[in-house]
């Protein structure tokens, strides 16, 4: 999504500098209202989620004992995302 607002601004900014060079008005007309058309497109239509993944976080801890020896603990969080169901 912020992909297609980043090319929409950069077309309607090229569009703004073809409309101020006063060369092919038409052009320029032509962009802004395909950036108008686009931007509804984009705001009605249901974005596609990513395929389902999981992430998987270790983290280690290591505890300094009071003996001068330490104790290392392994913990891991896994995190699903599915696909919704329809």
């Amino acid at each position: 999504m912020l992909i297609a607002i980043i090319a929409l601004a950069a077309i309607l900014i090229f569009a703004y500098i073809i409309l101020k060079a006063k060369n092919n008005k038409q052009i320029a007309v032509i962009l802004i209202i395909t950036c108008i058309i686009s931007t509804i497109y984009f705001c009605l239509a249901k974005p596609v989620l990513h395929k389902p993944f999981s992430i998987n976080i270790i983290d280690y801890v290591i505890k300094f004992n009071t003996d001068g020896s330490m104790t290392t603990t392994k913990q891991t969080t896994t995190t699903v995302i599915k696909e919704e169901s329809k």
